[in-house]
This record gives structure tokens, sequence and C-alpha cells, in this order.
């Protein structure tokens, strides 16, 4: 396998009423499949969970932002120039709530780079670029775990925090209203949680 280089992710999935917020740092390797002929080949992304954080819930929205800014400010995912002038990328839910702390961690990081994901319903048919960041359609979100999983390109280390992720994956599914056909991707249950199944793929 031939390596490419490798960045470092943050996903920060904002917390409603019913759900905790969370956040997951990946590292993504970008790298040639093995045995491949690296004239014709295009490399591919392999990601590892490195860490894995969720707040408990009703925790103050302030709390979230300040740890982040935190965690966001501590090698590695701080900048280290001269090869490195933008550090760890933060990819943030801006759904609701979610657009007023885009916005302070936005503030808290100024030369940081902040990408703002709106999560839409499964009538966008596909990812669309907004100024600052997208608007993606939450199958979208589900589907990129799944592919990922399926190729074996997403690698974590056993813990209890990644205990909690892989029951969310087996509780996030495929949910159609009967009186118009849509879909939605979403826990099993009202006592399910998605928070780092969202934050993971944003």
């Amino acid at each position: 396998v031939m390596a490419a280089d490798k960045t470092l992710f943050i996903g920060l999935d904002i917390g409603q009423a019913a759900d905790p917020s969370a956040l997951v740092v990946l590292e993504k390797d970008t790298r040639l499949p093995e045995g491949a002929d690296p004239f014709m080949a295009s490399p591919i992304g392999h990601y590892s969970i490195r860490h894995l954080q969720r707040w408990p819930l009703g925790t103050l929205y302030n709390v979230v932002v300040r740890d982040t800014v935190a965690l966001m400010n501590r090698p590695p995912l701080t900048p280290s120039p001269p090869k490195d002038s933008i550090g760890a990328v933060l990819v943030v839910d801006n759904t609701g709530i979610g657009r007023a702390i885009t916005e302070d961690l936005r503030a808290a990081l100024p030369r940081r780079r902040v990408v703002a994901v709106t999560i839409s319903g499964s009538q966008m048919l596909k990812p669309n670029r907004v100024p600052g960041g997208w608007t993606v359609p939450k199958k979208d979100l589900a589907g990129v775990i799944q592919l990922c999983f399926g190729q074996n390109r997403l690698k974590a280390v056993k813990s209890k925090q990644m205990d909690q992720l892989v029951k969310e994956l087996r509780t996030f599914t495929i949910k159609v209203k009967a009186s118009t056909g849509n879909e939605s991707y979403e826990s099993l249950t009202a006592r399910d949680h998605d928070d780092t199944v969202l934050a993971l793929a944003m």
C-alpha cells in the first residue's frame, strides 16, 4: 500500500432536547489500492477513528463550543507550519440551532477551516455546495458509513465509546412514511440515539 497523505477531521453533531452532542476525530489516509498501477489508479481514502466524545444530555452549548475549541488547539489537531498551515478541519452540524453554534466556532477559530453541513430530507437527490459548506441528504450521510465499512476503509480502536458507536450503527435504520413514501434515516426507536453516527458521517 502506498501512502499519499494524511488529514485530520473533526465531525461535531449538535444535540437537541433529547439527543446529546457528540464529536468524532477522524484521520484520513489517502492511498493507492494495494498492487495498483500508480499511473492508472486513483487514490482512495481510508479512515481511522482517533477520538470519540459524547457530552452528557443537557450540556450547555457554550460548553460544547469551549471544549471543541480547546481540542482544536491541541496537537496534533492544531496547525504545524510550514508543512500544515490549517490543522484539523472542523465539520459542524449546521441544522437548526447548529447555525448559531457554527458562527460561534468560526469566531473562536478565525484562521481555521470550519465547514457547515446542513442535513436535509430524502427529497433532496444529492449534496449541494453552499457558501461555507454543504447541504447533504441524510441518506448520503448514512450511505457513506455503510460504504466505508463495507470496503474495510473505516477502522476504530475498541473502547466503551466505540461500543456506543457500534450500538448506534445497529439501530440506525431506514423508515418509510406510508402516506408519502418518503424515506428517512434515523434511530430505530425514541430510546436510541444517532449523534455519534452523524458526527462520524459528517
